[in-house]
């Protein structure tokens, strides 16, 4: 079945009803409806473009943030200093723990930086929805 729509043949089909309509009933209210109809397909098809696109800004910046946040940790590294002569194993566990919990905690930020752009893409994508289905369900 058909899962995926032709942006280029949806508007090339509401250009073609839009001029038959135009040609039957020039005055009337359902051809301003098939023009306006058009323009929302033809705007639609154009900022589902831009969506689509890379946010090159975006990919840098996190990229930065992430270089930033394993370098800071790297860096911090040499300065950690553990007595291993005077340690038991409760010690043990708690530095074993804090520790792990810091690398949890920094892969959980990077996690969140690396989606940071499908999720502006996302977000802008169910505005795009809304606004068709909105104009949809008013006329």
């Amino acid at each position: 079945m058909y899962r995926k729509l032709n942006a280029e043949k949806v508007i090339e089909t509401l250009e073609i009803l839009t001029r038959r309509i135009k040609e039957r009933f020039p005055e009337s209210g359902l051809a301003k409806i098939s023009i306006e109809m058009t323009n929302i397909g033809k705007e639609a098809h154009e900022r589902s473009l831009m969506v689509g696109r890379p946010n090159i800004i975006l990919r840098i910046a996190i990229g930065l943030i992430i270089t930033v946040i394993i370098a800071a940790f790297v860096l911090a590294l040499p300065s950690v200093k553990v007595e291993s002569t005077n340690m038991g194993i409760v010690e043990f566990v708690h530095v074993l723990e804090s520790g792990i919990n810091d690398i949890v905690l920094i892969g959980a930020a990077i996690l969140f930086l690396a989606t940071v752009e499908n999720r502006v893409k996302r977000s802008r994508m169910v505005d795009l929805m809304n606004e068709l289905r909105v104009f949809c369900a008013c006329n």
